[in-house]
């Protein structure tokens, strides 16, 4: 069977397993507590004690499929069962009172649904082509663990043009099925070898979901011709026009074309709104069978006043251009070891930016690979930004998101508030918040489609940053982030979404 397809397949059925497992827990608090509020009453007794039987069966059934050791399943079932017993009990206490009755069942049930279960316990999906990613030192040998794991089967990761980068020292493991019941066991075992630095999980990485959503039209007029711009509402939030009659009024000469590498499904190279600005590494990502990535780059670099579809912040093409990389399979898939790929491929090639719509949750409280990733990226003076993600969850949970060194991107609405959507940002060390609902861009084949999710944020990061760079090669990732950070506008949730950027006071920041 096609990789690709066996990683989609894998994606389904977890999404469809975390489901039932947050459902069965819901209903089982739902089913004890009327139980205990309708005792007195035979009918209702019967029915919500049999349903509780029922969803808590699943729940049990669903908390033993877990990816983890037995000690652990059996640690969170007992912590679970406390917390239902608790909710219980508490609930039926409050049974003489109707109206605390079943206002605290419905807070009970909200707090299910948003906070029950911290990420780091759920179950993450590894890549089927090597579920780890092991470093070594640097004059480190495989032969002793080869010797004693003759099973497992060890290919060098990262190939990056320096050769003295510490991303030479990272292999694939990849390991047979029947080592799969007792992973957590086989990694402290490898991990104790000397010449081990670390071991992470190779994690399936998928693109933030494109969300389909209704155009916001918007009232301010542009000085460019582009069409789409009706429908720019991000355009209007951030103050384009401002920014366009600057460069206009004060004649802004680039120091440099900055390049913004779009790492995703691909890019559509010959949209009619992208090739002006396109530039090609590779002629094998210069198609996009999903729409994802070529969405992306018209957010970050479309042309702009060429009387087509909309525009990015640079009057001209002088400023950037965008390029892309295929990390991510044409249904939007990938693992952190094509990503990662893909930041070497992106920063060998002298991308300034590196703009990421992609993500997943993690179990590695440290990411060492793509840390040192990002390292690599800006010693060749590429910035790079992420999406936060879309699980209206802590961002520090999803990663590349949440690895030192990027800058973090939530989305927003046209209100300014926080996109129900949209992971929050207060936790991560540099954030910074895009519009990201109703988000108009181009689409393969000279289309154009409006989308939603942290994936259309991101690009607008991307290419704000791609200007920034263009006018001061020499700008780190913590310059442009203080920059960024200074001159952005609140929104009506600042801590969790950090600050809206704001492109022309962002500019003028660099005098």
């Amino acid at each position: 069977m096609n990789k690709t397809l066996i990683i989609y397949f894998k994606t389904f059925l977890y999404n469809l397993y975390l489901m039932w497992h947050l459902v069965s827990f819901a209903v089982s608090v739902l089913s004890l507590s009327l139980w205990f509020y309708f005792q007195d009453r035979r009918q209702g007794n019967v029915f919500f004690r049999t349903l509780f039987v029922v969803s808590f069966s699943l729940f049990l059934v669903s908390t033993f499929f877990e990816s983890a050791s037995w000690a652990n399943k059996i640690k969170w079932l007992v912590q679970d069962s406390i917390l239902l017993a608790a909710i219980g009990a508490f609930l039926g206490v409050l049974r003489a009172w109707k109206i605390l009755f079943w206002s605290a069942l419905a807070v009970s049930l909200f707090l299910v649904f948003t906070k029950w279960r911290t990420p780091e316990a759920t179950t993450i999906l590894l890549s089927s082509d090597g579920e780890w990613l092991m470093q070594l030192q640097s004059d480190a040998t495989l032969e002793r663990i080869q010797n004693d794991f003759p099973a497992l089967d060890f290919k060098p990761a990262f190939t990056p043009k320096d050769t003295s980068s510490s991303l030479n020292t990272w292999w694939v493991v990849n390991i047979p099925s029947l080592y799969f019941k007792n992973l957590e066991k086989l990694k402290e075992k490898i991990a104790q070898y000397p010449d081990v630095v670390a071991i992470e999980e190779n994690e399936v990485i998928l693109a933030t979901p494109l969300l389909k959503a209704n155009t916001q039209y918007t009232n301010r007029k542009f000085t460019v011709n582009d069409p789409g711009l009706d429908k720019a509402w991000g355009f209007e939030a951030m103050e384009v026009d401002r920014l366009y009659n600057f460069l206009k009024n004060n004649d802004l000469l680039p120091q440099k074309k900055a390049r913004i590498a779009i790492l995703d499904t691909g890019v559509d190279a010959l949209h009619e709104d992208l090739r002006g600005n396109y530039y090609s590494i590779n002629a094998k990502y210069d198609t996009d069978f999903n729409g994802h990535g070529t969405h992306c780059a018209g957010i970050a670099a479309a042309v702009t006043n060429n009387g087509l579809g909309i525009a990015s912040y640079a009057l001209d093409n002088n400023f950037v251009e965008v390029t892309s990389i295929k990390v991510l399979a044409n249904f939007g898939g990938g693992t952190q070891e094509t990503i990662i790929d893909g930041m070497i491929e992106a920063a060998d090639q002298g991308a300034d930016v590196i703009s990421m719509s992609l993500g997943a949750r993690t179990n590695d409280t440290r990411q060492n690979a793509y840390q040192q990733a990002v390292q690599y990226c800006n010693q060749k003076g590429a910035i790079v930004i992420v999406s936060a993600g879309n699980s209206n969850t802590n961002a520090k949970w999803f990663a590349p998101a949440n690895t030192p060194g990027v800058i973090a991107v939530s989305a927003v609405d046209i209100r300014l508030n926080k996109a129900n959507f949209s992971n929050f940002v207060s936790d991560l060390q540099m954030k910074v918040a895009a519009p990201g609902v109703d988000i108009y861009s181009t689409t393969p084949k000279n289309t154009y489609s409006t989308f939603s999710g942290t994936s259309m944020a991101a690009p607008y990061v991307a290419g704000l940053v791609g200007l920034l760079k263009s006018l001061n090669p020499d700008l780190t990732t913590n310059q442009v982030y203080q920059i960024l950070n200074r001159t952005g506008k609140n929104t009506s949730d600042t801590k969790a979404t950090g600050k809206l950027i704001h492109p022309l006071q962002a500019i003028q920041a660099l005098d």
